[in-house]
């Protein structure tokens, strides 16, 4: 053939063949990577969504719970520290609301009766990674509206109102008296002549600032009492008065326990009681009562008080917990509330469950047959509050030097019903109930508290409302 002529028609198909299959092999690759990068693109638009939904969801909880609680404040102000507290959360975890694309909103439904209610929405962009091969490089996600709610609280206050509640109270002029601050002798156990020269009685509310011969059994001099102050239980009334100030009541509800052993002779006691734990207040949003029962001690003499709860007796914590127990799960407990209760003593447990008056248990002996008996019975009734699900927060007031044996119990309740289980190692020495054993430092939980000044017992008192807060959001 000549080397001019015209290649054969089959050559030609040939070639036009080959030319039209690389055509298709790249507009086939072109569409692969197409659907492979809109397959990964997708699976990280979906990723993000799930990821900015959750945040949100979180967020709405985290403002809600900020809806009430310490500081005590209008709803404008509550409603602007909802939106704060959205925002630090998002922050906390790489969400910008600030920056270019990204939004974060927050409303407050109303709804009624009145809860705490808060709608959360938040978008953001995305960079995409194949896609942008054919132009698209960001895509905006948004979580829609995301509602979250914030339990209102029941809270039962469980007050120990023993007699040791009046050691350490203050006398007038006697340098001599355990009572007086400047007393440098024993303070424990007590010296066999103590009365004799402890010639002042605390602040009783029912009797005029200046009170003789109170109460009538004490009728010789030097026996007349001058009514001073409760150095330490004026200032827990103080605080637990306070911690009822800081509740919400539109969804919050607060009951008044106290505890001691029954005492029926008034020569003998400050305040008649014919039970070892009694319910002063079933659960209410009236706040105003709940501190009227409460009442308060003047802090200087001259001052009147509002009778309220009033020392005397042995410390009946079991029968405290127990009457907290029906508090919180009977009459106008809310199966859609948080239940949680405080307790507060100075000592430890000596009186039995089953029994009305004080037992022969003292302090020095805790391996005697009674003190076991009312510790285990202690520990019984706190097993029985946390398969309730109710939450204990615990605290110690008095001198710090008598923790050591009064305050390990109170330690292991809070440990037990912060999750349904023992943190801390109470082996020790002397493991409860037959002994003190050691406290643990730092507590194994942070329900349990130690304080001595109204100051601590303010602080721990926030500290406990925070705490129940968190635990909503948590």
């Amino acid at each position: 053939m000549p080397e001019n002529a015209a290649p054969a028609p089959a050559a030609r198909r040939a070639a036009g063949q080959r030319g039209q299959v690389l055509l298709l092999m790249a507009l086939a690759m072109f569409v692969l990577i197409g659907f492979t990068g809109l397959a990964i693109d997708g699976g990280l638009i979906l990723l993000k969504h799930r990821e900015l939904v959750r945040l949100t969801d979180a967020a709405a909880l985290a403002a809600a719970g900020a809806l009430s609680g310490y500081p005590p404040v209008d709803d404008a102000t509550r409603q602007a520290r909802a939106v704060e507290r959205a925002a630090e959360y998002v922050r906390l975890h790489g969400f910008d609301p600030t920056a270019p694309g990204y939004s974060l909103r927050v409303t407050f439904p109303t709804v009624n009766p009145p809860r705490k209610l808060v709608a959360v929405s938040t978008s953001r962009p995305v960079d995409l990674a194949f896609m942008r091969l054919f132009g698209f490089r960001q895509v905006t996600i948004s979580s829609g509206s995301r509602e979250a709610e914030a339990a209102p609280l029941d809270v039962v206050i469980v007050q120990d109102v023993s007699g040791s509640q009046l050691m350490d109270t203050y006398s007038v002029g006697d340098p001599t008296c355990l009572w007086d601050p400047n007393y440098t002798g024993p303070r424990y156990p007590l010296p066999n002549n103590w009365q004799s020269h402890c010639t002042r009685w605390p602040y009783h509310p029912n009797e005029p600032t200046t009170a003789y011969d109170y109460p009538p059994r004490l009728t010789q001099k030097p026996y007349y009492r001058t009514n001073v102050p409760w150095k330490y239980f004026n200032a827990q009334q103080d605080a637990a008065r306070f911690f009822i100030s800081q509740l919400d009541p539109r969804y919050d509800q607060v009951a008044i326990v106290s505890f001691s052993s029954a005492c029926t002779n008034p020569g003998q006691c400050l305040q008649t009681y014919t039970e070892p734990a009694r319910l002063h207040l079933a659960l209410t949003n009236d706040l105003t009562a709940a501190e009227n029962t409460v009442g308060f001690s003047p802090e200087t003499i001259g001052q009147k008080g509002i009778l309220g709860l009033v020392p005397s007796g042995g410390t009946a914590l079991a029968a405290g917990l127990q009457m907290g127990i029906t508090a919180l799960t009977t009459g106008n407990a809310r199966s859609t509330a948080v239940g949680a209760m405080i307790v507060l003593t100075d000592g430890a447990a000596n009186v039995r469950l089953s029994e009305k008056t004080e037992t022969a248990c003292f302090d020095n002996d805790p391996s005697a047959p009674a003190c076991v008996q009312a510790r285990q019975d202690v520990m019984t009734q706190a097993q029985i509050a946390s398969d309730k699900g109710i939450v204990i927060y615990s605290i110690f007031v008095g001198d710090p030097s008598y923790e050591q044996r009064f305050g390990l119990l109170m330690q292991w309740i809070a440990d037990l019903t912060d999750n349904h289980r023992l943190d801390g190692n109470y082996s020790g020495s002397r493991a409860l109930p037959t002994g003190y054993g050691p406290i643990l430092s730092p507590a194994p939980t942070r329900n349990y508290y130690r304080a001595k000044t109204y100051a601590e017992l303010q602080a721990a008192y926030e500290a406990i409302l925070a705490n129940i807060y968190t635990r909503l959001v948590n």
